[in-house]
């Protein structure tokens, strides 16, 4: 089980009843996975039917990553919490024994033996949910249509995700509940730079830089420079992540963004961020940032979808 946070902006609403869960995948031993909603558009993924921990571990997982790319899709941010040690059973036993529930508050994977008295708490000031309460969001989206549609091509394509893309999966929606333009920003470039490889340039070029660094091993100065001129030429060996992030969008992708083509709109976010970073007097003002995050947003979903799906 897992609940999911979305931002609140956006709601989640279901034409099923309070005590029905839509299923996104049955099994033919028992196992399924079904999602479901409540009135304050907090998301659910549960499953059940599992033989051992592991494996509803390794399900509980995967779910994730399929939500996770089919909502950042759709253009929705989600806190999906922690899925590192959901296996708690001490936890569950204890609180079965006392013939207790156990409150599950917190955003973030859980698993358990079914029977252990689990208790859903959709929100720290309530167990209820008020009938009258209108949600204040204003992007409402239908559970059913999320499940039949984003979320059904996703856990049907074969993919396979590796860490620096979960990686940057993870920053894409971070990102979405940042009201500070400037750190918002900053969280957007590092999950492109999560995804780039700073690739060895090629043989000639080292070659050259490794005759420059005997030079200075010869040379008649200080350690200290030595070491920071040796060290500087040894980086130069591998693209720097300007170069490397300009590759790979060039290669990635081909729609223009802001009015740049791939490459060309990396250098000038990079180079925002790099202000941003250092404290330059040419950082880009707030204002700035708020248009131009909504079109990095798109630039890391499209490169990351990419990265992830292409062939």
């Amino acid at each position: 089980l897992n609940k999911i946070r979305l931002t609140e902006h956006v709601a989640v609403t279901s034409d099923m009843s309070p005590d029905q869960a839509c299923v996104a995948e049955q099994g033919d031993d028992g196992q399924h996975v079904a999602l479901f909603t409540d009135q304050r558009g907090t998301l659910v993924i549960y499953g059940q039917g599992y033989e051992t921990s592991e494996l509803a571990v390794e399900a509980g997982k995967k779910w994730r990553r399929h939500l996770m790319l089919a909502l950042a899709r759709e253009g929705l941010g989600a806190d999906f919490g922690d899925s590192g040690s959901p296996w708690s059973p001490e936890v569950f036993a204890k609180a079965a024994a006392a013939g207790k529930g156990v409150a599950l508050r917190n955003y973030r994977l859980n698993v358990y033996e079914e029977g252990a008295n689990i208790v859903l708490i959709q929100n720290r000031e309530a167990t209820t949910v008020d009938i009258r309460y209108v949600p204040p969001q204003i992007d409402s989206r239908r559970l059913e249509d999320l499940i039949d549609g984003p979320l059904a091509k996703v856990s049907n394509s074969n993919y396979v995700i590796n860490e620096r893309q979960q990686l940057a999966l993870d920053l894409l929606h971070i990102s979405y509940f940042d009201s500070n333009p400037e750190t918002r920003n900053i969280t957007l470039v590092t999950a492109v730079e999560a995804l780039i490889v700073q690739s060895r340039r090629s043989s000639d070029v080292v070659d050259h830089l490794e005759k420059l660094v005997d030079q200075v091993k010869e040379a008649d100065i200080g350690v200290e420079a030595r070491d920071i001129i040796t060290n500087a030429l040894g980086n130069m060996k591998n693209r720097s992540i300007n170069e490397a992030g300009k590759v790979l969008a060039r290669k990635l992708l081909t729609l223009n963004y802001d009015g740049l083509p791939p490459d060309k709109y990396f250098k000038r976010s990079y180079v925002d961020r790099c202000n941003l970073v250092h404290g330059s007097t040419r950082r880009p003002s707030s204002a700035t940032l708020q248009v131009r995050n909504p079109i990095l947003t798109s630039f890391v979903t499209d490169l990351l979808d990419a990265a992830i799906f292409s062939d």
